[in-house]
């Protein structure tokens, strides 16, 4: 059911700290009415400063 792919995201070399993209599908029925939705999550590696 799940699939990994790497792609390229235009413009996400400018997003400083980029280190994963995820979209989660979710698909649910309610007396025989479908719907889809897409979710987004993003992460971030924070970078440390050193004193």
């Amino acid at each position: 059911m799940g699939c990994q792919k790497d792609i390229a995201i235009e413009g996400s070399q400018n997003w400083e700290g980029l280190q994963t993209i995820v979209m989660v599908e979710f698909e649910r029925t309610i007396k025989s009415e479908t719907t889809i939705d897409h979710r987004y999550y993003i992460k971030f590696v924070e970078k440390r400063r050193y004193s």
